[in-house]
């Protein structure tokens, strides 16, 4: 059948925009509708009247380059007005149309794709990768060192190139260059190389054993030392092109030149197809042509597709995805626009389509991406946090279990930093400004920080400067760290406690004097952040007490065991010593209470004081036995001395008794046995007196030993 070409050129949903050498608008399809323009508000007026400044230089030069035929198609993507002054990013492809080969029109083939480059953009967000991949749409992509070596080429590059992976790996990107292109190739190279920036250009290319036109876009990452270059097959595009200016209708070539499929439908079976319709499907024209379009679809969709064919004819438009059926049996999804097409007195069903499955799967990688993320994150045993602009955008909920705080509750104080505590409030603000404008700062310390019901809490910061949305923010993750910061303190101040109790008991072992003692127990006591109080005596007398305990107490008391309790802002912690001849008190004043553990310790202070005590006093009674057992030896050897004299005076009278008479002989003898029995009494007292010292010495040696045993 003949087709009206103009028909369908003006039911198509894209805008086509025609212009002469002087760049006037000659025809504008009904589709510029949705600029807010009709089409007789464009015809005869200036296309760069509609470009905005910033790209108007850049178009009037590429239009120049089709007047001399140095172009004949282009591609890109500007933002224009609409008739109210809205920027809409649109998609335009522009191609010629020579007469005599010289250029007679331009066209213009104009898609709006203001939320594809949101979509962009979002992807741009989550990784630069994604930004740099996705501004040049791929076909073959390849990685590249300095030196212009492959270091990884990509699928579609391998399958075509009939090339191993291994093969291509270290090989020179310019060998696949056609010798007529080396020279723009080298020049397009260098100049990514040396800016950084992404460069565009087509280079003819020798892949396989094909030869290719390639839309090459390339970069270099600079801080990572290679490049990426994505290289679009547009081969069959410039093939195309030709085609169109050799075809005699108009509206064909303007059909066949689209990035969009296109089909026509008469009582479901296809008439007409685009060439994009044949490369999205795999079908050639001629295979589609008489088919039903069943074929493009699994049959699960076929009553679903006859119920939309129904409603486009009866004037309804229709919009969806749908999942299609390639040639070779691949499964991809197609983004379908149906309108009703009048011609001729005979509606028929015009559909356009684009393939959008590389765009659905990322979509749907960035999907699964951030709810991965999302899950890591609302389940870590750490605080994350997002700070941005002073502040808090972001916060999971360990961070409200750990703070207290909601996320609002933090945004409404007037500060963020104000949770921290004061001694660590400017560090820390100082540390997050100096961290967002880029400096280097240390990523991890440990602050305090004031909860909602005023707490303290120690945590472990750990900061980093990430890009959120685009702009410079810190990624904050902090853990509670309080009882581990308490743990340690707690270990210092035993290590501490158990140092200057065994320097007590090092100094009891030498000291004699239980005045020295207390006063020495005091000095050592004080190295524990404590003031020292000496009470001695029953009744509590003051050896040593400072004012500052003088002021809370009168006196220490009669206690048991060790014991303390609170005093006002303080703590008196009392040391009892247990001696019969002297008993003392040792009071200890303190900010901070001591542990239970801290405690027995003390407890253990006071027992080691008290069994020195009595120890110390078990001594001098050995002394002074020790002393009488010699004054009684010294005795013993007086009253022998005694002895001898009463016995040479009886052994006297004894040998004279003839000369003296027997009677007076024997009262002398008398009078010396009595002198000797007193002795012998004496002597005897004496002898009782050491053998009870003796059993005294044993007693008190043995207590002493049990006394040093409960004390090991």
């Amino acid at each position: 059948m003949q087709l009206d070409y103009k028909a369908i050129v003006e039911r198509v949903l894209d805008a086509l925009i025609v212009v002469d050498r002087e760049a006037r608008i000659v025809y504008a399809n009904p589709a510029v509708g949705f600029f807010g323009y009709t089409p007789e508000e464009l015809i005869g007026k200036s296309v760069f009247d509609f470009i905005p400044e910033e790209y108007r230089d850049n178009a009037k030069r590429i239009y120049g380059r089709y007047l001399e035929s140095k172009e004949k198609h282009s591609r890109l993507e500007i933002q224009l007005p609409d008739k109210n002054g809205k920027l809409r990013w649109v998609d335009v492809v522009i191609s010629t149309i020579e007469e005599h080969a010289e250029p007679k029109l331009a066209i213009m083939e104009i898609r709006e794709i203001t939320e594809i480059k949101k979509i962009l953009k979002e992807l741009e967000e989550s990784r630069e990768m994604y930004k740099t991949i996705f501004e040049a749409f791929p076909d073959f992509i390849g990685i590249i060192d300095r030196e212009g070596r492959i270091i990884s080429a990509n699928e579609n590059f391998l399958m075509v190139s009939k090339l191993s992976e291994k093969d291509v790996i270290e090989k020179s990107v310019f060998s696949f260059v056609h010798p007529k292109d080396a020279e723009k190739a080298l020049k397009l190279f260098k100049s990514a190389l040396e800016t950084g920036s992404i460069v565009r250009d087509r280079i003819r290319a020798i892949i396989g054993e094909k030869e290719f036109v390639l839309d090459v876009s390339g970069r270099f990452i600079v801080s990572k030392n290679f490049g990426i270059i994505v290289s679009k097959d547009v081969t069959e595009s410039v093939r195309l092109e030709k085609e169109i200016c050799e075809r005699e209708e108009f509206f064909e070539k303007i059909l066949d030149s689209s990035v969009s499929g296109y089909l026509i439908l008469e009582d479901g079976k296809i008439i007409y197809a685009n060439r994009a319709a044949e490369k999205i499907t795999g079908y050639s024209k001629e295979e589609l042509m008489d088919k039903s379009v069943t074929i493009l679809l699994e049959e699960r969709f076929h009553e679903r597709l006859k119920e939309v064919e129904s409603r486009i004819l009866n004037g309804e438009t229709f919009t969806g995805v749908t999942r299609t059926l390639r040639k070779d049996g691949k499964i991809r999804y197609a983004e379908v626009f149906g309108v009703p097409l009048d011609y001729k007195g005979k509606r028929f069903v015009l559909l356009s389509f684009e393939d959008v499955t590389e765009k659905r799967a990322v979509e749907k990688k960035l999907e699964e991406r951030e709810e991965l993320y999302r899950n890591l994150i609302e389940s870590s045993h750490t605080g994350i946090f997002i700070i941005q602009k002073n502040r808090v955008i972001y916060a999971n909920q360990k961070t409200s279990e750990i703070l207290g705080y909601t996320l609002e509750e933090i945004n409404a104080l007037k500060h963020p930093y104000d949770i921290v505590a004061p001694e660590f409030r400017e560090l820390t603000k100082q540390r997050y400004m100096a961290r967002e404008r880029g400096e280097d700062v240390p990523e991890g310390y440990e602050v305090k920080v004031i909860t909602k019901d005023g707490k303290e809490k120690w945590v472990k910061v750990l900061a980093k400067r990430i890009k959120y949305k685009n702009e410079p923010a810190v990624l904050v993750n902090i853990a509670d760290i309080t009882k581990l910061k308490e743990d340690e303190e707690m270990l210092k101040r035993m290590n501490k406690l158990l140092r200057v109790s065994g320097e007590i008991k090092d100094m009891l072992l030498k000291e004699k004097s239980e005045y020295l003692i207390f006063l020495r127990v005091k000095d050592l006591l004080e190295k524990l952040d404590a003031e020292c109080g000496i009470y001695v005596g029953e009744n509590g007398v003051p050896l040593y007490v400072p004012p500052s305990i003088k002021g809370l107490l009168k006196s220490p008391g009669i206690h048991s065991s060790v014991f303390q309790q609170k005093v006002e802002d303080c703590y008196l912690i009392f040391l009892p010593i247990h001696d019969k001849d002297f008993p003392g008190t040792i009071v200890l004043r303190k900010k901070e209470p001591f542990t239970e553990e801290e405690l027995k310790v003390i407890e253990s202070i006071a027992k080691d004081i008290s069994m020195r005590f009595k120890a110390l006093k078990i001594e001098r009674e050995r002394e002074i036995a020790y002393r009488t057992i010699i004054e009684n030896l010294k005795q013993f050897e007086e009253l022998a001395d005694r002895l001898r004299n009463p016995l040479a005076i009886m052994k006297g009278y004894i040998e004279i008794r003839k000369e003296v008479g027997d009677g007076e002989a024997l009262d002398k003898v008398q009078m010396q046995i009595d002198r000797v029995e007193r002795i012998l009494d004496e002597l005897r007292f004496r002898e009782i007196a050491t053998f009870e010292l003796k059993k005294i010495l044993e007693n008190k040696n043995y207590r002493n030993n049990n006394s040093s045993d409960s004390a090991t």
